[in-house]
């Protein structure tokens, strides 16, 4: 699998605090089949763009404590980044932001609470540069989970959504979890990522995946969990295929679909 969320630096934001967590992480992650993974710290202020090249210090250091201990997984730079104005002009002096520095996708992490009021402007100016956003856990944020509807133009506009494998494990609580499904039946999903940011002895984004093959089978979780993330390695263009938003009304409640799911188990 191809995880390109992950907070696996050590002391960079709130994710791992040591290179030892680190290497736990990796340890987890290696052992529920994921091969690649993208490094993806908080990067949210003009003084974080304007060091951002500590993350692939970074990464360099953390291949070698995970060649001492004999443990294999590609690892490509990135960073969850604040759409703010100042992300622009980062853009533009080769700020080493992108995923995998291939120049074509950045992945965008947003409030929980709000969407940010120039929002508009600043993903109109990455998609000018040739760059497309895909949007962090849109199944977390209030406004989405409120109204998913609000989504839709962002999909037609050539935006890529990753969902939480947390979010479908109900970790985050009802509301993420209700809402990742409701974008996963509307075919809004481009990625499903682990945003891991501490050691798990169960590796989260290998659980997520084996409970939505048995819900949506195993093509779509394959696009989710490997072909789209190799097309971000190779800075390949992403297909989409929205269905029109319909609401939940026709649809089986995300309750009793759960509830089926553990009684298969």
């Amino acid at each position: 699998m191809i995880d390109i969320h992950s907070h696996i630096l050590p002391n960079i934001d709130d994710g791992a605090k040591s290179m030892d967590e680190s290497v736990q992480i990796l340890r987890s992650a290696i052992s529920g089949g994921t091969s690649t993974i993208f490094a993806t710290p908080h990067v949210d202020s003009i003084g974080e763009l304007q060091s951002a090249d500590r993350i692939m210090q970074s990464i360099q250091m953390l291949k070698g404590a995970l060649n001492e201990v004999d443990l294999s997984i590609r690892i490509f730079s990135g960073a969850e980044l604040y759409p703010s104005i100042h992300l622009i002009k980062a853009l533009d002096d080769g700020c080493p932001v992108t995923l995998g520095g291939s120049g074509k996708y950045v992945l965008l992490g947003l409030p929980f609470s709000a969407i940010p009021m120039d929002f508009e402007q600043v993903v109109f100016e990455i998609q000018a540069r040739g760059i497309t956003p895909i949007i962090a856990h849109p199944e977390r944020l209030v406004p989405v989970q409120n109204t998913p509807e609000i989504l839709e133009d962002y999909l037609y506009r050539g935006m890529l959504f990753q969902v939480n494998a947390g979010s479908v494990m109900g970790r985050y609580g009802n509301a993420p979890l209700e809402t990742a499904y409701t974008l996963l039946d509307h075919n809004w999903v481009h990625f499903l990522a682990s945003d891991v940011h501490r050691p798990n002895s169960k590796p989260v984004l290998r659980a997520a995946a084996d409970q939505l093959e048995q819900e949506f089978g195993e093509d779509l979780v394959r696009m989710l969990t490997l072909t789209n993330g190799e097309r971000v390695v190779n800075g390949e263009s992403i297909q989409s295929s929205p269905l029109p938003y319909t609401g939940n009304s026709e649809k089986e409640s995300w309750v009793s679909r759960i509830l089926g799911f553990l009684r298969r188990r």
